[in-house]
């Protein structure tokens, strides 16, 4: 049999393999429900234990959640690098929502180190990147439900030859509702075109 020959039955055998295989259609896109890149959305959402935690000069609870669309954030003001980027980018993106006129969402830092972090400190940080963002504090009791539920990780390691410390934590955002629940979370690596999408996708549908 020559090489041509042999191609020829070759290909034959493939075109009958390939009729003889169940057919395979792509998926069908729901139109009711959002295309997302960057967030992971809770099939239902998510709802939050009740929580009491200080800001400056008031108490920031469930009720501070209501009315309006929240990106909820866990760090700390002495963090090296997380906390300050993901500020910088929550700044960014509140001024590009601003700009295709589009309502931003209310941006509450939680913080885990509460022993050095108080709502005054938190204040002046968070201000320092947006007058607006909120800083929030409490005793590792009160912010226990809440990290707990929203599977936030922050452990405290002591760093060498002192009494200092840094904290190890995630660094997810969660996107809440204006019911004062948690609708989706941004993972890190956070994209800010991404993020943007999505958020203008959501906050219409939800």
């Amino acid at each position: 049999m020559t090489a041509l020959g042999g191609l020829l039955i070759a290909l034959l055998a493939s075109a009958l393999i390939w009729r003889s295989l169940p057919s395979r259609q792509a998926p069908a896109v729901d139109p009711a429900k959002p295309q997302l890149s960057a967030a992971t959305v809770f099939p239902e959402e998510q709802s939050l234990p009740a929580f009491s935690l200080q800001s400056e000069g008031d108490a920031f609870d469930n009720r501070s959640l209501a009315g309006h669309w929240t990106l909820l954030f866990f760090g700390y003001t002495s963090c090296p690098d997380v906390c300050p980027a993901t500020l910088l980018l929550l700044k960014e993106f509140k001024s590009s929502l601003l700009q295709r006129g589009l309502v931003p969402p209310r941006v509450v830092m939680v913080s885990v180190d509460p022993n050095r972090d108080t709502p005054n400190v938190l204040k002046r940080y968070t201000s320092a990147f947006d007058a607006n963002f909120v800083g929030v504090t409490g005793s590792e009791k009160a912010l226990s439900p809440l990290a707990e539920t929203l599977g936030v990780y922050y452990r405290r390691q002591p760093q060498e030859g002192g009494s200092s410390y840094v904290v190890d934590h995630s660094a997810g955002i969660y996107l809440v509702s204006p019911r004062g629940r948690v609708r989706a979370v941004f993972l890190p690596p956070h994209d800010l075109q991404s993020m943007l999408h999505d958020y203008a996708a959501l906050t219409v549908a939800g």
